[in-house]
């Protein structure tokens, strides 16, 4: 899942990190109940962190799932667009306070997610959004560090 100097920070880990990292991805994946959705705000995350590589990636689970381009071209809108539905916007609005501020998601955004979802389903999303946006922040923080060459394994 890490695009940029994936070879060069394995090499640097211990104990089979991004393997493990794979692992949560898939486990992610499959047990998320709309895998479009979280695509949806996972490519929204990564904008908001301006992951470039991220950005260029699509989950072959959400295309599957039948991801829309279009709403994914629209996606710096989607306050507006009309081709957010309210349910996607209560994911996309929990997903922008999730990367600014985790400790400011506030109750009223968890309860327009259980508004459209089960607890369980919200819970599986959540630590899914989780598992993507925190991946997205080791590429980018890795990859500004290797790209330095001051990293030697």
């Amino acid at each position: 899942m890490l695009p940029t100097n994936r070879d060069q920070l394995d090499g640097l880990l211990e104990g089979g990190v991004l393997g493990n990292l794979d692992t949560v991805h898939a486990t992610a994946w499959a047990s998320v109940s709309d895998p479009a959705l979280l695509e949806l705000c996972r490519l929204r995350a990564a904008a908001m962190l301006g992951a470039s590589d991220a950005l260029a990636w699509r989950s072959p689970v959400a295309l599957a799932a039948g991801l829309d381009e279009a709403k994914v071209a629209a996606l710096g809108d989607w306050a507006a667009a009309p081709c957010f539905d309210e349910r996607e916007r209560a994911y996309l609005d929990f997903t922008e306070q999730f990367v600014t501020s985790v400790s400011h998601v506030s109750d009223a955004q968890v309860a327009a997610l259980c508004a459209h979802d089960s607890e369980r389903d919200v819970a599986v999303f959540i630590s899914a959004l989780y598992a993507l946006e925190f991946t997205t922040r080791v590429a980018l923080v890795s990859s500004a560090v290797l790209s330095r060459g001051e990293v030697v394994a």
